[in-house]
């Protein structure tokens, strides 16, 4: 990539060329949204499902009162779909 970026700037030294590709990739991922963040939201009892932001794609770990959740791999045993 830097060979092709010194075809078009040839004034680029090879360290200057990698802070600006390094620069764009975190431009890139803050645009796309690639950046990890903390989302807190406030729970009831007796509703197990919750709507989230549309920026949220992913969630990597849950906790509740400083408990770690384990992540469900079989859908729930109760089917009490009413939250939704």
């Amino acid at each position: 990539m830097i060979d092709r970026i010194k075809q078009h700037h040839p004034h680029l030294g090879e360290k200057e060329i990698r802070q600006l590709v390094n620069d764009a990739q975190a431009e890139l991922a803050e645009r796309a949204k690639l950046t990890n963040s903390v989302l807190s939201i406030s729970v009831n009892a007796d509703q197990r499902y919750y709507s989230l932001d549309a920026k949220v794609s992913t969630i990597k770990e849950v906790y509740f009162d400083d408990l770690k959740i384990s992540r469900l791999i079989d859908g729930p045993v109760i089917d009490d779909t009413t939250g939704e």
